[in-house]
């Protein structure tokens, strides 16, 4: 053991057992230790001594203390980090794997498509720390590990703290902050100021090295490749590996300019840059097109070129050409006579859901979908072809005191044949026992038991208080139903979970959900936003992995922060862990809408109403997209498909009655909103007052009732769409500036809402308000009736 290993153990005694040295780089040494405390393995890496002595132990670990705070799920945790004996050390998880480097040097040039999933999940996680201020700044394949086929990102932030510490100290040590191949102009010439487009540049040095097996410029010293990365061009990737896109080339090449303005505004920028254009009317793809949407995050970012073509509804594939390793989970019936727990067999189905969604080799209906045919679970023949699925999976579930019976069976779709089907009678406290076998027994059934047994199945409840799960799943079931009452009811239920448990990552998301529906819904987005962007936090903090839980800080992001690059960002990540996540989809949609990008928009939430075929909100949300996209006939058709699935879903009965009023159908209009009435308090002005308005004044007279409504609540953005119908533009303009300076949740729609006119949205005053936010300019289509000059 040398010197430095044997005075870390003995000063580390307490807390960690030094095992053995993993390796040695320019700044440290790591050391493979066991944390006693904790019982897990872990890396220690020791600042090298003379390096140390320059920093000082208190300036160091000051400006450690922020990279800490970073929880990404592809940027490697900091445990821990203190002095010990003069040593400078910090602890960070041992993962088992290779690095990047490995990879490279074994493969030389990796395949184009999963160069780009690796680094579009590389830019959302730089794009991520560089939002909170925190620069990398020694970016290289050795710092990247390749975990479960994820990219992590190691040492984020420490260069720049022994940086920031040591100053112009640094170089008496003869320690290079930076590596030759991956440093960016600006580092090389001393530029202490570097920011994140320097991460940028040697994120473009990585993903040059990936595709050509070479880094952009090379030589036999450390000076001849700073000289050559100063005064040289890189060469074009396709003279090494011609079959390149042209599109990689010209991005990665942008990317890695002498002049930091010459590049992105953000990786996440780059990422994009990467994706190569595609025909929307081709109906080929080209191989190093990522079109599995389960494979790689940038996939989702391509779904325009392929699904444009599919944006009307259509009924499913008959069964008899479905994949037999497609399946639906149809919600357990509640045996109970009383009926008081159905929301526990929703639950069971809902967590067999997603566990088997986790399986590559499975293709699993949405629970939307699925739970539209409760109550018909004898005809399994129409269920398969409505689906697109060959086998369905339905059960019971029945709870007498502290004893829980759960019944499940497999059916094949097309001959009604049971494939298997069993009783479980357990104590209630094994309910995530019984979810855990039946998920593997489908699974043996459909694809055999040896992919059951080494497929790592588990429901992944993340609690074992089955009380807190009980209070989780009734959380889901009023949060399902969407009014402003259920939303209360599920805030109520998730919070009282999280108090049970407050490690359970689902339960913080459920919350996180719902706050946002209330934010949306209930006028309360001042004080449900913060709550709802907290537990998202937790809940990622808690289970990085947690999709669900990206996805909604993606669209806080967005609604919440106005911070589109980053939002774009967040979203690639999300979806990279959970493409199948339609809600999250219907986000970025939303998202890809207000950036301008309407044809990937309309296919993003195509794509969601695919995963999603019977799912009302969906068909709601498709039909708002439609909306921004201007065309309002279609947009007609997806409301009421969606009231068609769920009567009183308020959103769509919302949207719906304010396209009937624009067709002057103004019976259908009173009806929606009578319906609305009854079922949220979203409605605006009642529906009486709306009707004897309207006897008096017309639609001008509705158009007043909701300003008066408006008035009684602090809606500025709501006070200034009637009075902008009102041609009171003046003090339309007044309540936008006060929704600017409120951040109104609505306010990121602005360049895409029709329920401005064009007179309106034609006036400088408005091109100005969206210039402010950074958002382009409005491309909404005039309605008939509405050109020029209209209000």
């Amino acid at each position: 053991m040398s010197d430095v290993a044997a005075r870390l153990s003995t000063a580390l005694a307490e807390r960690y057992r030094i095992a053995r040295e993993l390796g040695a780089g320019g700044m440290a040494t790591v050391y493979l230790a066991h944390d006693l405390r904790h019982g897990r393995d872990v890396a220690i890496k020791v600042l090298k001594p003379e390096l140390a002595a320059v920093l000082g132990a208190e300036r160091f670990l000051s400006e450690i203390r922020v990279t800490a705070n970073l929880q990404h799920p592809n940027l490697l945790p900091l445990f821990d980090s203190g002095e010990a004996d003069g040593l400078l050390y910090y602890v960070m998880p041992y993962l088992e794997g290779e690095t990047l480097r490995v990879r490279v040097q074994r493969e030389r040039q990796l395949p184009v498509e999963e160069t780009l999933r690796l680094v579009s999940l590389m830019a959302g996680a730089l794009d991520f720390a560089h939002a909170r201020g925190v620069i990398h700044r020694d970016l290289k394949p050795e710092n990247i590990l390749l975990q479960a086929g994820q990219p992590v990102i190691a040492d984020f932030g420490i260069a720049l703290a022994v940086a920031q510490a040591g100053g112009d100290r640094i170089t008496q040590t003869g320690v290079s902050l930076g590596t030759p191949h991956y440093m960016s102009p600006e580092q090389a010439a001393g530029d202490r100021e570097v920011d994140a487009r320097s991460d940028q540049y040697a994120l473009a040095a990585i993903t040059y090295e990936m595709l050509t097996g070479e880094p952009p410029h090379s030589g036999a010293t450390a000076q001849v490749i700073i000289a050559r990365l100063m005064t040289e061009a890189p060469r074009s990737i396709a003279s090494a590996r011609p079959a390149v896109p042209k599109a990689i080339d010209t991005a990665v090449l942008r990317a890695l300019s002498k002049s930091p303005a010459d590049r992105f505004s953000s990786c996440g920028d780059f990422a994009h840059a990467l994706i190569p254009p595609v025909s929307t009317g081709s109906a080929q793809r080209r191989s190093w097109i990522p079109v599995a949407v389960g494979a790689i995050a940038i996939g989702a970012l391509a779904i325009a070129a392929l699904a444009t073509a599919a944006l009307a509804w259509q009924r499913r594939a008959p069964v008899a050409g479905a994949n037999l390793s497609s399946i639906a989970v149809l919600p357990f019936a509640d045996r109970n006579a009383a009926g008081s727990d159905t929301h526990l067999g929703d639950g069971i189905s809902e967590t067999l859901i997603s566990a088997l969604a986790k399986v590559p080799e499975l293709e699993v209906a949405a629970r939307t979908s699925a739970f539209s045919f409760r109550g018909r679970e004898g005809d399994v023949a129409e269920i398969g072809r409505e689906l697109g699925v060959a086998t369905v999976l339905e059960g019971s579930v029945q709870r007498a005191g502290d004893r829980i019976r759960v019944t499940s069976e497999l059916v094949k779709a097309s001959t009604g044949r049971t494939m298997w089907s069993e009783t479980f009678d357990r104590s209630a406290a094994e309910i995530f026992a019984v979810q855990d076998d039946v998920a593997r027994e489908v699974i043996a059934a459909l694809k055999g038991r040896v992919l059951a047994e080494h497929a790592a199945v588990h429901t992944g409840t993340a609690t074992r208080d089955p009380e807190a799960y009980d209070l989780y799943l009734k959380g889901r079931y009023f949060w399902v139903r969407r009014s402003t009452a259920d939303l209360t009811k599920a805030i109520e239920l998730f919070e009282s979970a999280i108090a049970r448990d407050s490690t359970f990552a689902l339960a913080w998301v459920g919350l996180a959900d719902a706050l946002l529906g209330k934010a949306f819904w209930s006028g309360e987005a001042a004080t449900a936003l913060p709550r709802a962007r907290a537990a998202a936090e937790r809940a990622v903090a808690i289970d990085p992995a947690l999709g669900e839980g990206h996805f909604t800080l993606a669209y806080l992001s967005m609604v919440k922060d106005w911070n589109w690059s980053a939002s774009d960002s967040a979203f690639r990540v999300a979806v990279a862990r959970s493409p199948r996540y339609a809600t999250g989809l219907k986000w970025y949609s939303d998202l890809l809408a207000v950036l301008g990008r309407s044809d990937e928009s309309l296919a993003m939430i195509t794509r969601a109403r695919d995963l999603d075929p019977l799912s009302p909100i969906i068909y709601y949300n498709l039909g708002y997209s439609y909306e921004m996209a201007g065309r309002f006939d279609e947009a007609l058709v997806s409301f009421e498909k969606a009231l068609e699935l769920d009567p009183d879903l308020p959103a769509a009965l919302d949207w719906t009655s304010r396209e009937y009023l624009e067709r002057g159908d103004t019976a259908k209009y009173f009806r929606a909103r009578a319906r609305l009435d009854a079922v949220s308090s979203i409605a605006g002005a009642p529906v009486d007052v709306l009707r004897r308005a309207y006897a008096t004044s017309g639609r001008e007279g509705i158009w007043r009732a909701h300003l008066a409504a408006a008035n009684t609540k602090d809606l500025p953005f709501e006070r200034a769409v009637w009075l902008a119908r009102l041609g009171e533009k003046d003090a339309a303009f007044r309540e936008l500036d006060r929704a600017y300076v409120t951040h109104s949740i609505w306010m990121p729609y602005l360049n895409v809402s029709d329920l401005f006119r064009p007179g309106m949205r034609r006036e400088p005053r408005f091109v100005a308000l969206l210039a402010r936010m950074h958002l382009p300019q409005s491309t909404v289509a005039d309605r008939p009736g509405t050109g020029r000059g209209a209000r």
